[in-house]
């Protein structure tokens, strides 16, 4: 049997360590959209930088994180996508909102 000095702090790490029951609802959720036409994806947040590929239209895109960029069709918004090339949110549907706040770069 374990003395009570060492079982105290033991159990304490082990509370610690216990998930808490709502850590999925907080864990940031995949966020997927799709190009309604062809796009390019770049190597920065804007039109002037280098086009390093191409979505179809129809896509799906994930969504690594979004960046404030050039305007696009009056859309600041750009997505990063898992390689690390920006894609203009002007050219995504559904809208950012659906991602929420925690994909800001």
């Amino acid at each position: 049997m374990l003395p009570s000095l060492l079982v105290a702090p033991l159990l304490a790490v082990v509370a610690l360590a216990a998930p808490s029951p709502d850590l999925e609802d907080r864990a940031v959720k995949p966020c997927t959209l799709k190009t309604t036409t062809a796009v390019k994806y770049r190597k920065c947040a804007s039109t002037s930088c280098t086009a390093v590929g191409q979505y179809a239209k129809g896509a799906k895109v994930k969504v690594s994180c979004v960046k404030v960029g050039q305007s696009v069709k009056g859309e600041t918004a750009w997505i990063k996508n898992p390689s690390g090339y920006y894609v203009s949110a002007a050219y995504l549907t559904p809208n950012l909102d659906k991602c929420g706040a925690q994909y800001l770069c």
